[in-house]
């Protein structure tokens, strides 16, 4: 079987986009009254690939699932902007990997993101 192409996933894989993530949400929670929630680094490297609908449950947890998701989507909105003007870290070695693969195989990105 011949590959013709790779197809590559965006978070963790080509890049480190945790830190960013975990600033965007982070203000977006910070701007809630009376919601005494951190979001770090960490808890978002805890959550990354998951649903939103799951990672709304298990990093707000208001007890109000309609509130979970209205945060959650409130952080998304945020966190696309956010991403749009810093980005995450590309992980060493990535540019000369690719250009190296795109010699010989059609390369391509996917993502379950929320904004293209």
């Amino acid at each position: 079987m011949d590959i013709e192409a790779v197809i590559f996933d965006m978070d963790g894989t080509l890049w480190d986009s945790a830190k960013s993530v975990a600033a965007a949400w982070s203000r977006v929670v910070s701007g809630i009254e009376d919601l005494n929630i951190t979001v770090t680094e960490s808890k978002v490297r805890g959550v990354m690939g998951l649903p939103m609908d799951e990672i709304a449950a298990k990093l707000f947890a208001t007890g109000d699932e309609a509130l979970d998701n209205e945060i959650m989507n409130r952080c998304g909105d945020y966190e696309n902007v956010y991403l749009r003007r810093h980005g995450g870290v590309l992980y060493d070695g990535l540019e000369e990997t690719l250009a190296a693969l795109a010699k010989k195989y059609k390369l391509f990105i996917v993502s379950n993101c929320q904004s293209g």
